[in-house]
């Protein structure tokens, strides 16, 4: 078992065998999808790792989690441990995605029980939240300590949703992470490329959806005098790369 600072000071206690159950049921939903999986053997099976997904949606951390085989320690929006906000974020998704207004009571319901379900297995699975600021100290930290003690984390680097058409521009935070632990003297942390697709829609039977992983990546190809320019050139790279997977038919 891992004990690590979270929201507000406390203690979290993450449980590989609650993780693998969780990871079993979320495999369960795929069973009737088109999954098209390649290049997991770029992910390390132990010792720290950064995984780099494009973000299509919240989907995207259930498939991912399913998907890979090793325990991953996902960064998502500490509004996400907050039971209101999960009710309405499912809500909204299942209303925008759907749309007949004879179906408002049913997803209602769903999100109520989805929400009730979700938020205390966020904390429980070692989810680390971040606010939606470039300067937020708790996560950084956090992050730094998993990948100290060998752990991987994922972060999505779009830092919102895309379209599924393009993607958005990357933030400079994983970037940030690898660089502090560079300097600290922790060299040659790879940087794992990901493209998702698919998860922008209902997971509907035959959904063919996609999971593409590229050769690692190292801060330490990228070092500059400054390291304003590392992390710009980094982030350059990390984004090139995980455009090629994501862009390929």
């Amino acid at each position: 078992m891992l004990w690590l600072p979270h929201v507000a000071d406390e203690k979290i206690d993450i449980g590989s065998a609650f993780y693998r159950e969780w990871k079993l049921r979320l495999g369960g939903a795929l069973h009737f999808q088109t999954v098209e999986v390649s290049g997991l053997e770029n992910i390390p099976v132990k010792g720290p790792a950064l995984l780099a997904p494009n973000h299509l949606n919240w989907k995207d951390i259930f498939f991912t989690a399913a998907v890979v085989s090793r325990q991953l320690y996902f960064v998502g929006t500490h509004e996400l441990f907050d039971y209101r906000f999960c009710r309405h974020m499912i809500y909204k998704y299942s209303m925008r995605t759907v749309r007949p207004k004879f179906t408002k009571p049913i997803f209602k319901w769903l999100a109520t029980y989805l929400a009730r379900v979700i938020v205390p297995r966020v904390r429980r699975v070692g989810t680390i939240p971040i606010k939606r600021n470039d300067h937020d100290r708790q996560f950084f930290e956090v992050s730094k300590e998993y990948l100290r003690i060998g752990r991987a984390i994922c972060i999505f680097p779009e830092g919102r949703i895309g379209d599924g058409k393009v993607l958005r521009p990357f933030k400079l935070g994983a970037a940030k992470i690898l660089l502090d632990l560079y300097h600290e003297g922790r060299r040659r942390i790879p940087a794992i490329p990901i493209a998702i697709k698919g998860t922008e829609k209902l997971f509907l039977p035959w959904r063919r959806l996609v999971f593409r992983v590229g050769k690692p990546i190292y801060i330490d190809d990228f070092i500059e005098p400054r390291d304003r320019a590392t992390l710009v050139g980094f982030t350059r790279g990390l984004q090139e790369r995980v455009g090629e997977l994501f862009y390929r038919p």
